[in-house]
C-alpha cells in the first residue's frame, strides 16, 4: 500500500507539480495586486486629500453625466479613505454586450476609469495603468494557464492533485518518532545529496501543509460548479447575487431618484456604523438600485453587505448583512479572502504569498529525487526511519 501511494505521489508530483509551480508563482504575484497598482500609479489612483467633503456617488454620477454626455455610465465605486480615487465604469457603446473573459459572459466588460472624488474629473484609465497588463496575464495564467477553458480544466485538476499530494506526503513521511517535533519540523542541514533533498521536501511540506490544503479547498470554488454548489448547499447559502447590468442603449434611472435612494442607504447604514466602500451599477429606470458595501470596521476586505432600494419610492426592499449570516454562510462568502490569506489580515496574506512562492521548491526537489531514483533503478518507497537515523538512503 505504501508503494502504491508513493508511485502515485511521484507520478502526479512530476506532472501536476509543474502546473502547481506556475500557479504558485502567479498567485504570489497577485497577493498585493491592488496595493501594487496604487504604488506604481499614484497619479491615476490617488489625489491630494482635501478638507472639503468628497462628492457623494450620486453627485459624482451627475457631474460625469454632464462632462461625459456621449458615454453611458455603468457603475460607480467609492471609498471613504481620504484621497482614494473613485472608480467609474463606462458601458461599451451600442446595444451589444461585450462579455468579460472568464466569468461565463455574465455581465458587460466595462471600460474602467479613476475619478477625482472631490471634483469628478477623470484622472486615469485602469487598462492604462503601469503593471495592469502584467498582472492581468498573471491572473490568466493562475486561473487558466492563459488557455481559456482547457487551461481551466488543467488548473482545476491540478488543484485536486494538490490535495492528494498533501495527504499522501503526510502519510509517506510519517516518522517512527512521530511525537518528536524535531523529526517533523527541523531541516537536517548536515545531510547531503538525496537524503537532504528528501528531508527538505518533506519538512517544508509539513510546514506548509495547512496553507496548501486551505488554498486547494478554496481554489476549487472557481474550478468546478458542482463543488461550488455543494459548498453553498452544505452552508445553506445562496449563490452570490449580481446587480442587474443594463445595455448602453437603455436609459438610466434619473439621478434625482438615485440621490433619494442614496439618502435611504446612508440612513439605513448609519445604524450599523457607516461604510468604508460602496459600489453599484447604474440601473435602468424600471430597476431597483442594488448597493454593495463594506462596513466601516469590516471583518475582512470582502465582508460585503447588500442593500436594495426601490427607486420609485426610495424605500429599502432588502438589506443583507455579512455580520448577520451564519458561520457557514460567512465561510461561503469568504472564499476569496481565505484563498488569498487576507481573511487573517496582512500577516495571513504575507504567509500565503510565501507559501505560494515555495510551490516551485516541491517541483524542483521532486524532479531531482525522481531522477536520482531513476539512475539507481529504484522507484519504490523506502523506509523513512532508515534515512532519519543514518542520513543516507536505505539499501
Amino acid at each position: 500500500m505504501r508503494n502504491l501511494w508513493f508511485q502515485l505521489h511521484w507520478l502526479l508530483g512530476i506532472t501536476a507539480g509543474l502546473v502547481l509551480a506556475v500557479m504558485g508563482i502567479t498567485g504570489a504575484a497577485l497577493s498585493f495586486e491592488n496595493e501594487l497598482l496604487r504604488a506604481l500609479n499614484p497619479a491615476a489612483t490617488t489625489v491630494a486629500a482635501q478638507r472639503d467633503p468628497m462628492l457623494t456617488p450620486p453627485q459624482l454620477l451627475e457631474r460625469l453625466t454632464r462632462t461625459q454626455p456621449e458615454r453611458a455610465i455603468g457603475s460607480i465605486s467609492m471609498s471613504n479613505v481620504p484621497g482614494r480615487a473613485a472608480r467609474v465604469g463606462f458601458l461599451p457603446p451600442g446595444k451589444a454586450k461585450a462579455r468579460a473573459p472568464g466569468n461565463g459572459g455574465a455581465r458587460p466588460r466595462m471600460d474602467m476609469h479613476f475619478a477625482d472624488p472631490y471634483t469628478g474629473t477623470l484622472i486615469g484609465r485602469e487598462d492604462d495603468l503601469l503593471g495592469h497588463d502584467s498582472l492581468h496575464l498573471m491572473e490568466d495564467l493562475h486561473r487558466r494557464l492563459a488557455a481559456d477553458d482547457k487551461g481551466k480544466a488543467v488548473t482545476g485538476a491540478s488543484t485536486v492533485v494538490l490535495l492528494y499530494l498533501a495527504a499522501s506526503g503526510l502519510y509517506l513521511r510519517w516518522p517512527r518518532r512521530w511525537r518528536d517535533l524535531r523529526a517533523w519540523l527541523a531541516v537536517r542541514w548536515r545531510m547531503r545529496s538525496a537524503p537532504f533533498l528528501k528531508n527538505l521536501h518533506e519538512v517544508v511540506g509539513t510546514w506548509l501543509l495547512l496553507p496548501y490544503v486551505l488554498v486547494a479547498l478554496t481554489g476549487l470554488w472557481w474550478s468546478y460548479e458542482w463543488y461550488r454548489n455543494g459548498v453553498l448547499s452544505l452552508t445553506g447559502s445562496k449563490p452570490p447575487a449580481r446587480a442587474p447590468a443594463r445595455d448602453a442603449g437603455v436609459a438610466p434611472a434619473p439621478v434625482a431618484q438615485i440621490d433619494a435612494a442614496w439618502t435611504a442607504f446612508t440612513r439605513q447604514v448609519a445604524a450599523s456604523g457607516g461604510w468604508s466602500s460602496v459600489s453599484f451599477n447604474v440601473p435602468a429606470a424600471d430597476q431597483p438600485l442594488v448597493l454593495s458595501y463594506v462596513d466601516a470596521d469590516p471583518a475582512h476586505e470582502r465582508a460585503n453587505n447588500r442593500l436594495v432600494v426601490d427607486l420609485s419610492s426610495a424605500t429599502v426592499r432588502e438589506h443583507e448583512r455579512y455580520d448577520d449570516k451564519s458561520a457557514g454562510q460567512k465561510l461561503a462568502a469568504s472564499m476569496f479572502v481565505l484563498h488569498k490569506g487576507s481573511f487573517f489580515g496582512v500577516a495571513g496574506t504575507v504567509a500565503m504569498m510565501l507559501a505560494s512562492l515555495s510551490m516551485p521548491l516541491f517541483a524542483v526537489t521532486g524532479w531531482m529525487l525522481y531522477l536520482k531514483r531513476r539512475r539507481r533503478g529504484s522507484l519504490v518507497a523506502r523506509p523513512m526511519a532508515a534515512e532519519d537515523e543514518a542520513g543516507e538512503p536505505a539499501a
